[in-house]
């Protein structure tokens, strides 16, 4: 499978298909039980100028990450995957880079479409969802 477009942006690493798999997962439970990634990152960051900005410390994007989605066990391999494609600053920092593009991820995630039906999940999740 390629790519969906819309994950596709300039600058930015583009998701492998694993990670797609797994955030479509993600994206199907995000839908089920109404998380608004968006909303949720905004009230984590208050008013601070990293909100006006989109961007977040990788520390509070997984602590947000887990919070909203630890309850279906979601990888923290996968939310460091997250962090590393939708990454913002020096990629040559130790540890790589220390930001995350929050908005982009938020609204590349909004327009991640389901998996199929009948589609086994991916080993981006542990556990019973």
């Amino acid at each position: 499978a390629q790519t969906p477009p819309e994950l596709r942006s300039r600058g930015a690493m583009i998701p492998s298909q694993g990670l797609i798999s797994a955030l479509q997962e993600l994206r199907a439970k995000a839908v089920t039980r109404r998380i608004d990634l968006t909303r949720s990152f905004e009230e984590a960051l208050g008013n601070g100028q990293e909100k006006e900005l989109g961007i977040m410390h990788k520390g509070m994007f997984k602590t947000v990450m887990s919070a909203l989605f630890g309850h279906m066990t979601l990888t923290m391999a996968s939310i460091d995957m997250i962090c590393d494609t939708w990454a913002a600053g020096d990629p040559g920092a130790p540890g790589g880079s220390k930001y995350v593009r929050w908005k982009k991820f938020a609204t590349d995630f909004d327009s991640i479409p389901p998996p199929a039906l009948g589609h086994a999940p991916s080993r981006h999740f542990t556990g019973v969802m």
